[in-house]
């Protein structure tokens, strides 16, 4: 609990002290609860990169993890198998390695609809750090209407962001402003759902990647005084 809530308030850290305090306690915690803690140790230093924070490398900690949940001591939890294996492809993406990616999302058995569509969000994100553009926004496109029909706002999100950076890839500046626009939209809307007592700030942090392209594309532009607004 200690580690999620210094994580929650941005103490890189301090949350991974505390969850390398419980992995270090090895065979006196059980086999699942020291994969939990690898991946959430692994989870903070994935949110911290995302943000362009400093924070150790979370692959050999999620490396682990698959490790010990495939093994006889821990029970077989083939959710949380596929839940780490994305976490791990979500990881290589951040390090911009776009075969190892998709290598390891090939490995994946995605058990339910929710996490079929965070594997094909996933293959949209390597589409694009592949150059690969057109391919990245039927991804980001379907992935986006399964997550309408599923009231994923999160994934929504994601993937509206995702379509955004595909059409400006393909030169499609106003369709991206477009996407920017609306995923701004969607997070000043869900922002106002959060209590402050419930990490808002934290919230706000990991959500607002919208309006940040929103405003480097306009000062791309050269449409600076929509880009102040």
């Amino acid at each position: 609990a200690l580690g999620v809530l210094l994580g929650r308030i941005g103490d890189v850290s301090g949350a991974e002290r505390a969850f390398n305090e419980l992995i270090d306690l090895g065979d006196r915690i059980s086999a699942q609860a020291r994969a939990l803690a690898l991946i959430s140790v692994a989870w903070v230093a994935i949110e911290a990169r995302a943000r362009g924070q400093a924070a150790s490398d979370p692959e050999p900690k999620l490396a682990a993890a698959l490790a010990i949940l495939s093994s006889d001591a821990a029970q077989q939890d083939l959710l949380l198998s596929a839940e780490t294996r994305l976490n791990l492809v979500y990881a290589i993406l951040l390090r911009g390695d776009a075969p190892a990616a998709r290598a390891a999302l090939a490995e994946l058995v995605a058990p339910t609809r929710m996490l079929r569509r965070w594997r094909d969000f996933l293959r949209a994100r390597i589409e694009l750090l592949m150059d690969a553009p057109h391919a990245a926004l039927r991804g980001f496109s379907a992935v986006t209407n399964d997550a309408n029909e599923a009231s994923d706002r999160g994934l929504q999100w994601s993937a509206m962001v995702g379509a955004g950076e595909a059409l400006e890839q393909l030169g499609r500046d106003d369709d991206a402003l477009d996407r920017y626009r609306h995923a701004a939209r969607m997070h000043a809307r869900d922002l106002d759902g959060v209590a402050i007592d419930a990490g808002r700030e934290r919230y706000a942090a990991e959500r607002d990647r919208g309006a940040q392209r929103l405003v480097a594309l306009l000062v791309r532009l050269g449409r600076n005084a929509e880009a102040l607004c």
